[in-house]
């Protein structure tokens, strides 16, 4: 399930001090990034995911997520992506999956994410390896021959 803390009481009844942030600022900005009045959730048969952490960062123009995935494995991250951007509501293309680590005994994978408001921006900040990790097998062996063919075209 992904659930968008928005200042909702959490389980104890105590309502997150969020409202003297400078972040609320921006939060109404740049509305693409925020919708404050629906709590977003998601559920898959694999798996279950909550966001732990969610922060505009105003000089990169990017969202940056911390989310917290429950499955039987750590999951694939092009399925991750995909999973994120419709729950999101933002194109796929707009969604990167930065780091997804899990710990040794357990199921649980806390997962670093970038959404761009423009998917051409994430191009040209995200690392290239970053890129090709984010698409899936057959798009990534397609990407990767198309970068050999045009090397080798280059030598010649």
């Amino acid at each position: 399930m992904l659930t968008i803390n928005n200042g909702i009481p959490g389980k104890d009844g105590l309502k997150n001090p969020k409202n003297d942030r400078p972040t609320d600022k921006l939060k109404k900005e740049n509305a693409f990034f925020y919708n404050e009045t629906d709590v977003q959730t998601m559920s898959s048969e694999e798996y279950q995911i909550s966001i732990v952490e969610d922060r505009f960062n105003p000089l990169l123009e990017r969202r940056e997520v911390k989310i917290e995935v429950v499955s039987k494995s750590t999951p694939k991250r092009d399925l991750l992506r995909k999973a994120v951007a419709s729950s999101l509501k933002v194109p796929v293309e707009c969604v990167y999956v930065r780091s997804c680590l899990s710990s040794f005994g357990t199921n649980i994978s806390m997962c670093r994410v970038h959404v761009y408001k423009d998917p051409e921006r994430g191009k040209k900040l995200e690392p290239k390896h970053v890129q090709l990790r984010n698409l899936s097998r057959e798009e990534r062996a397609q990407a990767l021959s198309s970068q050999s063919a045009s090397k080798s075209s280059e030598k010649k």
